[in-house]
């Protein structure tokens, strides 16, 4: 696997969010990888690999494409910059008031059983709910990302690396 475009993200976050836990900016950068097929298919001038769709009287910029496959116009939100993505999904995982986003993390607040792991696949059905398989990818690729990292997220352990 090439991690050139993990580490990128992965950076990134770490700078823009300098309280954030290790396997958050792990999980922004597996969620970067695969919504934007490793930085290969993010919309020309948009910064945005999340693949955030602009919404119609939101005021925010936006890019157009066609997209591949479906050759239909897409409009997706522009970013100042990677960072100023990063933030606005770091956004998602921690104030956004969206019932799906706040119930994944009220229950992951709640209740010391459930692991990150859980947390991440409930954010995913919020995220990405037409796709189920979603999460698991997300996932797949945190465990990936854990394993370059020497990092275990199987425990909720704050982020340490295996070992200590």
């Amino acid at each position: 696997m090439d991690t050139s475009y993990i580490d990128q993200v992965r950076n990134v976050a770490l700078a823009v969010l300098p309280r954030v836990e290790a396997w958050r900016a792990d999980w922004i950068a597996a969620l970067a990888a695969l919504e934007s097929g490793w930085g290969r298919h993010v919309p020309e001038g948009s910064n945005n690999p999340f693949g955030y769709h602009w919404v119609d009287g939101s005021g925010w910029p936006y890019v157009e494409t066609i997209e591949a496959g479906t050759g239909r116009a897409q409009r997706y939100r522009r970013f100042e910059s990677l960072a100023h993505a990063i933030q606005a999904v770091y956004y998602l995982m921690e104030s956004s008031s969206l019932p799906g986003y706040r119930n994944a993390r009220a229950t992951y607040e709640a209740h010391q059983t459930q692991t990150r792991r859980a947390f991440v696949a409930d954010f995913s059905r919020q995220y990405c709910p037409v796709n189920p398989a979603h999460g698991s990818r997300v996932l797949t690729l945190m465990d990936q990302i854990a394993d370059m990292q020497q990092a275990d997220y199987a425990a909720d352990d704050g982020g340490r690396v295996k070992g200590t």
